[in-house]
């Protein structure tokens, strides 16, 4: 091989590596389409929970209804951290095994920035709704939920695609709006959650993994 070829390949591999170190590209399209697939069904769920239909306005008092039921308060809260974890586990489970399929190590020091990141915004979040759920005020847990996942996805962008970002801006203004139309913020939460999690994941599967 020409020396000069085997200079500019031993160059590019040296790039892809500084690159990998800074940059987890290995996001699963597929975790995105699961998810966002299964907040649509937890949302209906949900809807079924409280006996009413999605066009219902002010949600709210029927979660207020049921906070003075704890069999049924208990069971939505379960619902939906449930859906978390589980949500977290398919976002782990795609990304590392789209990671190993290209035969890049899974735990590299960007993919450890990029849940650092991701983490700081959501764990104050989380426990922002346990205040929330503490005052029963219900009524914000749907937009919240939204502006700090948007924020933390916000934050995590610097470390993988940049079309994370977009999205991250996406569900802080669904979360946005969803405060401003209160009385309906849950069929926001299934647009953000939903929706756009399915519109995220077909675009970073078909423009990156196909």
């Amino acid at each position: 091989m020409d020396p000069l070829q085997e200079q500019l390949d031993a160059l590019r591999d040296i790039r892809n590596m500084m690159d990998q170190s800074k940059k987890f590209d290995h996001l699963s399209g597929k975790s995105g389409i699961w998810i966002g697939t299964l907040a649509l069904a937890t949302v209906g769920f949900t809807y079924y929970m409280l006996d009413i239909s999605p066009t219902t306005p002010d949600y709210y008092k029927y979660l207020v209804s049921a906070s003075s039921q704890p069999a049924l308060r208990w069971k939505l809260i379960g619902l939906y951290s449930l859906l978390l974890i589980i949500a977290g586990w398919i976002s782990y489970h795609f990304a590392l095994k789209n990671a190993m399929n290209k035969g890049i190590p899974a735990m590299t020091p960007a993919f450890r920035q990029l849940v650092s990141f991701l983490m700081y915004p959501l764990v104050t979040g989380g426990l922002f709704c346990l205040l929330l759920l503490y005052y029963h005020l219900e009524a914000w847990l749907a937009p919240v939920t939204l502006i700090f996942y948007g924020l933390a996805l916000l934050n995590a962008g610097h470390f993988s695609f940049p079309t994370l970002r977009y999205f991250g801006i996406g569900m802080v203004l669904t979360g946005l709006c969803s405060a401003y139309f209160l009385s309906y913020a849950l069929l926001g939460w299934a647009f953000g959650f939903g929706l756009l999690h399915i519109i995220f994941g077909i675009y970073i599967y078909f423009r990156y993994e196909r």
